[in-house]
């Protein structure tokens, strides 16, 4: 008998269980993911609600674009504030993919459609995916704007 009582309290305190090891899996990928840059993240929504204004909500887009266009034109970079010739190729980099959103952003409102020339909904279905549309590119805009300004990269606006 006493052998049985024995066998059952004895255990190996050395080994991990499998339970143990995800939830010590679980905490580490907790963590990691917790570091992680969240630009993206914070960047506003790209979807626009079908209740709202959309003519309201198109003029709102249009002023930010313009916003957009205006930082895009005065922008600068100077190769002597780098010192190293890589950090001034990715700041080119997001630069041109920020210009690229532009022209697309720029596209859609040129062609406005949906909407008349005064910014009147003429229809609905058209009006509500150019918003969308013009929606996606300024918060891809936004984005890389936030990676300039962690990146830490000299920009020189001209007036």
């Amino acid at each position: 008998m006493k052998t049985k009582v024995y066998a059952l309290t004895a255990h190996d305190s050395g080994r991990i269980t499998l339970y143990s090891k995800l939830f010590i899996a679980a905490v580490i990928l907790a963590l990691i993911s917790a570091f992680l840059p969240m630009a993206n993240a914070l960047a506003a929504p790209a979807r626009v609600l079908e209740t709202d204004d959309l003519a309201q909500e198109w003029q709102n887009k249009l002023r930010n674009l313009r916003a957009h266009s205006l930082f895009y034109e005065q922008v600068r970079l100077y190769p002597a504030d780098f010192k190293d010739s890589d950090d001034l190729a990715q700041a080119h980099e997001l630069l041109n993919k920020y210009g690229f959103a532009l022209r697309q952003a720029t596209r859609i409102a040129s062609t406005r459609a949906g909407f008349d020339i005064n910014g009147k909904v003429t229809d609905d279905k058209q009006a509500f995916q150019s918003v969308t549309d013009l929606a996606e590119n300024l918060r891809i805009m936004r984005a890389i704007w936030l990676k300039l300004d962690e990146g830490g990269y000299e920009l020189h606006r001209m007036k």
